[in-house]
């Protein structure tokens, strides 16, 4: 793989167990070798290339190519990778050979101050069968050439009637404002015609407050009837029509209808017959069939979802499109959740009662260890423990060949000082001495959890996990899973922490979607509850304890902050006291490690409180923590002075 000059050449090494191989001849080669040996070259050739742009040499210790230029070489790389990879060698595989690339170019040719950065780790695409289906290509075609006749119908075209301002709005409202459910379309339309006074938000945003009734689902309830409520932002498409709207309403003498009107509100038949009337000319005189308003919605993510800065996940497309229900009740819960009676009662409690502290003390090195997967060899312990399972021991019988499996798992569990490591070699070593499991099975439940599990919990101290950390661990790995049904890698995780709990006395943990390819974790906790909650806390505990498991609670039903987030805060984590405008910063410290990046944020507690409760949490902090006293008159959240 390497000439005498260092260099990777057209030769190409196999490891081996006496050592490594020299191969001259592709045909010797696998089809995953001879894919390396081009993925391989194609990095060599990339590298070279740069070194000879900057004139300088790549084999001479400390000399290195610009941060910026090896960012354009990744860049480079993670364009090229797919079309390099072949004969089912995977993408995880390529990307784990660059920084193997990357790792021997430091090696060999840097010091330890001039060494490379990383490669940036690769992310599995995630398709949802629910917004992308076999015919959105093809629509999404038809959606575009629409719109770049549109786009020119608007350069040639200097007056409009009001119904055909009301078509292009309506158009621009699904095309470039992603409003895809029709019930919502409809009334997000009937908001926007009406001419009032809007005020900009962020950086001139206008939001409109759209509210329809609907039977069967919503996230209101009055009256005995349920609405959904939304704040939709309108695009600046959207907004370049709203405005010749509201032109043309100055100029003309508008009749209002009897509840004070411009328009006759739209139902959706009326709606859809303005969008396609608006459409027609256009579109027949070039014989393109006019499209429906339910092909318009269905299919305009095709033109939204590829506008530049828009990052949206497809998860988030279904609920748009109106698939799929989210953050509201059907009328029975919300019945129960507004109408629901609770009283408090007399006891004295222990703190005990209230929280079980479950705080893990980390090492000082964890707060700076990179929260996340680092390239490592998981994927050799995978590989391994396939290859174990797959031996042919020659001249044996099958039972003889399954002892021998046996004993080298024992070795590798004894050779392992990795606890993740060893469970999961101790696993499959239970399924392989259990009768009825054949080895391809056990073979298929290691592709399904194995890297997963290896990298999610790398260098977490599983001794002393609790039932909280588990369910936390257990979600975020099939969160991260690209695969259609869960239900099978849950069922797995379940089988080997179930082994864990016997062997290594882990917490009993019910690992979500085994049964059950849908998850509702979402749930609802009563304002009536929540202020019976506070009130009980003061009928039987110390007004100190009192005061703090009420700002503990406040903190938690407001902002949603995890548990253990809320109880590793340190005081040093709170800012904006002094100015009476406090927000907590979530980061690891010494009591909590925290597992992505995505979870270091900061919470606006001036913002998420209500003035009383923001009162109480500035004066208990000012009282116990290390701020001024005049911390909770600096700022009166009750008046906003």
């Amino acid at each position: 793989m390497v000439n005498s000059n260092g260099r990777i050449t057209d030769k190409f090494f196999v490891k081996s167990f006496t050592g490594y191989q020299l191969i001259d001849v592709e045909n010797e080669l696998t089809p995953s070798e001879l894919n390396k040996r081009s993925l391989l070259l194609m990095f060599q050739k990339n590298w070279d290339a740069l070194f000879d742009e900057a004139k300088i040499c790549p084999i001479t210790k400390g000399q290195r190519i610009t941060d910026t230029v090896l960012e354009t070489f990744y860049s480079q790389m993670t364009s090229n990778i797919p079309s390099y990879c072949y004969q089912g060698y995977s993408l995880a595989h390529a990307y784990t050979l660059l920084n193997e690339f990357i790792t021997y170019q430091n090696d060999n040719f840097q010091t330890k101050n001039t060494a490379y950065s990383m490669p940036p780790k690769a992310v599995k695409a995630k398709i949802n069968t629910l917004s992308v289906d076999f015919d959105w290509i093809k629509n999404g075609k038809q959606m575009s050439r629409i719109l770049k006749i549109a786009h020119q119908h608007w350069q040639d075209t200097d007056h409009y009637t009001e119904t055909q301002i009301i078509g292009w709005l309506i158009f621009s409202a699904m095309v470039y404002g992603g409003i895809n459910d029709k019930k919502t379309l409809v009334n997000y339309v009937n908001t926007i015609v009406e001419l009032r006074e809007r005020q900009p938000f962020i950086n001139f945003n206008i939001i409109n407050h759209v509210r329809y009734k609907n039977k069967q689902y919503g996230n209101e309830y009055t009256s005995d009837n349920l609405y959904c409520t939304q704040q939709i932002i309108t695009g600046s498409v959207t907004m370049c029509w709203l405005i010749r709207l509201n032109d043309y309403h100055r100029k003309a003498e508008t009749i209002l209808t009897p509840d004070g009107r411009r328009h006759e509100t739209l139902t959706e038949t009326s709606t859809e017959n303005i969008f396609r009337s608006t459409l027609a000319p256009l579109l027949r005189k070039l014989s393109i069939e006019i499209p429906t308003l339910a092909f318009m919605l269905s299919n305009s993510s095709y033109i939204w979802e590829m506008l530049p800065e828009v990052n949206v996940d497809q998860a988030l497309v279904t609920i748009v499109k109106g698939k799929q229900n989210t953050v509201g009740l059907t009328k029975s819960p919300f019945e129960r959740l507004l109408n629901q009676k609770y009283q408090t009662t007399e006891k004295t409690y222990k703190n005990s009662d209230f929280l079980d502290l479950e705080i893990i003390v980390s090492n000082d090195d964890d707060e700076k260890a990179s929260p996340r997967r680092q390239p490592d060899d998981e994927l050799d312990l995978i590989k391994s423990l396939k290859q174990r399972l797959h031996k042919n021991y020659k001249h044996q019988n099958k039972s003889k060949s399954q002892s021998n499996i046996i004993d080298d798992l024992l070795q590798m569990s004894h050779d392992s000082s990795e606890l993740n490591y060893k469970i999961l070699i101790r696993w499959v070593l239970s399924l392989v001495e259990k009768k009825g499991i054949n080895n391809e099975s056990i073979s298929k439940y290691i592709t399904a959890i194995g890297y997963e599990w290896l990298t999610f919990t790398k260098d977490q101290p599983l001794e002393s996990w609790t039932t909280e950390y588990f369910e936390e661990l257990y979600d975020e790995i099939l969160d991260d899973m690209a695969v259609k049904d869960l239900s099978y890698p849950a069922k797995q995780l379940q089988s080997m922490h179930r082994f864990a709990e016997v062997e290594y006395g882990f917490p009993k943990v019910k690992v979500p979607l085994t049964s059950s390819q849908r998850k509702v974790r979402s749930e609802w906790f009563s304002p009536q509850l929540f202020s019976t909650l506070l009130a009980q806390l003061r009928t039987g505990i110390d007004v100190v304890e009192a005061d703090m498991l009420t700002v503990l609670f406040i903190v938690a039903y407001r902002t949603g902050m995890r548990k253990k987030e809320i109880l590793g805060l340190k005081y040093a984590d709170i800012e904006g006291m002094q100015q009476g405008k406090p927000s907590v910063m979530i980061r690891p410290n010494h009591y909590r490690l925290i597992k992505t990046d995505n979870s270091i944020r900061e919470v606006p507690l001036f913002a998420l409180l209500k003035p009383s409760e923001l009162l109480l949490f500035i004066k208990f902090i000012s009282i116990n923590g290390e701020f001024p006293k005049n911390c909770v008159t600096a700022y009166n959240p009750l008046t906003g002075e």
